[in-house]
């Protein structure tokens, strides 16, 4: 009955109380060092930033029509993350040790449910010892998981579509290298038409000379009826002096001999009259002829000169409109091709890394507290087993 009475007085108030007062010493002793270990944990403990970086499976392909598909799963990519998949790629970049512990990075997402939104990005995670660290181990994580997914050559849609991709920027550029050959020939073109404009205005001298011979001819024909002009004067006034002597002269003979000559002179009046107005004809028609092919040569030369330069035109328009908007739409086919190669990537960044300013590891005064009241809390029950052995001492130690 004592003993049980001695019982009652020790899970009373007063009796907790008592032993509180009693044991206050080792209870303050053993809170302090709590509250000193806290203390000592924040300052031995080195401090640790925070970097943040959101990423989502990344566009790996094209559809016939254009759109964009991604292989990778998300569930794929946390599990490649959480279950420490990138330690050894992530060393390597980095430059570890391979017996260091790989750094730690969690992986996360809202996956989509009944009335839940969820969505399809990922956040990643991790502490290190600067901002600048823990920033350059999630870009080599992310690096990593590239490197992972390019190391699988055997049905690597990303692998497939960069080589189709290289393969129409390579038939792109090949047709730019046509369009400079088309652009070539089109100066040959255009210097072998110029050639012909050099070469009809030489012709057109050339034809200026034949014209000026032909005109010499012509001169030297009108100087020939002026001569055969001035011989028949010549022998006019010769018949009429032979007239004269017939008229005053009674000699037959003389007579005989001057009418012989006078009509022989007036023969040679008539077929000198005829060769002269043959002259005058053949002048006049090789001045019409000339004319004529002149006027014909004239329209000739300027039709081959309008053909020659409306060629140069022509193709001067095809260097400066058609090449050139060829060469616009080859160069926009190749700027989307090679769009579309930055875009392909097994993972896709969203937004940038984001690194805390300040440590968030360790919470110092949250240390302290806690291993203040774990001390607190572990002394009053330890106070509570000393004082039950202190009266239960002899019952503990004895033996049976």
């Amino acid at each position: 009955m004592e003993n049980q009475e001695q019982d009652f007085e020790i899970i009373n108030l007063s009796g907790i109380l008592n032993i509180l007062w009693r044991r206050r010493l080792m209870i303050l002793a053993l809170t302090l060092v709590g509250f000193i270990a806290g203390i000592g944990y924040g300052i031995v403990t080195n401090p640790l930033y925070r970097a943040t970086a959101q990423i989502r499976p990344g566009i790996t392909g094209f559809t016939p029509n254009g759109g964009p598909f991604r292989a990778n799963m998300i569930k794929d990519v946390v599990r490649w993350y959480n279950t420490g998949l990138y330690g050894p790629e992530l060393k390597k970049i980095m430059g570890l040790p391979e017996d260091t512990y790989r750094p730690d990075i969690s992986a996360n997402f809202i996956p989509k449910a009944i009335g839940i939104q969820g969505g399809d990005i990922i956040t990643l995670m991790t502490l290190s010892e600067s901002p600048e660290s823990a920033e350059e181990i999630l870009n080599s994580s992310i690096q990593a998981f590239i490197n992972f997914t390019l190391a699988d050559t055997i049905g690597n849609s990303l692998l497939l579509s960069l080589s189709g991709l290289e393969v129409k920027i390579k038939q792109e550029e090949n047709k730019k290298l046509g369009l400079q050959l088309r652009a070539k020939e089109y100066e040959l073109e255009i210097a072998a038409a110029e050639q012909v404009i050099n070469e009809t205005e030489i012709e057109e001298d050339r034809f200026a000379l034949r014209v000026k011979r032909n005109e010499a001819l012509g001169e030297l024909q009108r100087r020939g009826i002026d001569v055969l002009s001035m011989d028949i004067s010549a022998v006019n006034k010769l018949i009429d002096e032979m007239d004269g002597l017939k008229s005053g002269n009674g000699n037959s003979e003389l007579l005989g001999s001057v009418l012989t000559s006078s009509l022989e002179a007036q023969s040679g009046i008539k077929t000198s009259t005829m060769l002269a107005d043959t002259l005058r004809y053949h002048s006049k028609l090789a001045d019409i002829n000339a004319e004529d092919l002149t006027l014909r040569k004239k329209l000739e030369l300027e039709k081959k000169k309008n053909d020659a330069q409306r060629t140069i035109d022509m193709l001067k328009l095809k260097l400066e409109m058609e090449l050139d908007n060829e060469e616009k739409v080859i160069e926009q086919s190749i700027r989307s091709y090679k769009n579309q190669m930055n875009m392909l990537s097994p993972l896709q960044r969203v937004g940038p890394i984001s690194t805390t300013s300040n440590p968030v590891r360790p919470r110092k005064a949250r240390a302290a507290i806690m291993l203040t009241l774990a001390a607190l809390f572990s002394s009053v029950v330890l106070a509570f087993v000393v004082e039950y052995f202190s009266k239960h001492k002899d019952e503990i130690l004895a033996s049976k």
